[in-house]
C-alpha cells in the first residue's frame, strides 16, 4: 500500500477496510482496522513488535498492509441475522 492508497483510505472516513488476495476482488481474506495502520505509520514497532511511541516517524515510501498485524478476521453470518446482531459482530 503507497502513501497515497492510505491518504484515500482516511479520507474516506471508514473505520475497516477489507484486505483481498492480490488479483482476486473476491477473495476477501480479512479486516483492515484503520486506526491501527495510521498508528503503525506514525509509530513503528520497536524490536519486541509493540508500538514506539519514542520512535522517529516512518519514511515516504511504501506502506505494506502485510506490516500491520492488526488486522481481524472477516466476519461470517447469515443473510438472515438482525442488522443490530451484525454490528455487535463489528464492535467486537
Amino acid at each position: 500500500m503507497d502513501r497515497e492508497t492510505l491518504e484515500l483510505i482516511v479520507a474516506r472516513g471508514h473505520s475497516r477496510v477489507p484486505l483481498h488476495e492480490p488479483g482476486e476482488p473476491n477473495g476477501l481474506r480479512s479486516l483492515l482496522l484503520v486506526k491501527m495502520l495510521l498508528l503503525r505509520e506514525q509509530c513503528p514497532p520497536s524490536s519486541d513488535g509493540e508500538a514506539n511511541s519514542a520512535a522517529q516517524p516512518r519514511p515516504a515510501g511504501p506502506v505494506l498492509a502485510r506490516d500491520v498485524p492488526h488486522t481481524r478476521p472477516l466476519p461470517r453470518f447469515a443473510a438472515s441475522l438482525p442488522l443490530y446482531d451484525a454490528l455487535n459482530i463489528f464492535q467486537s
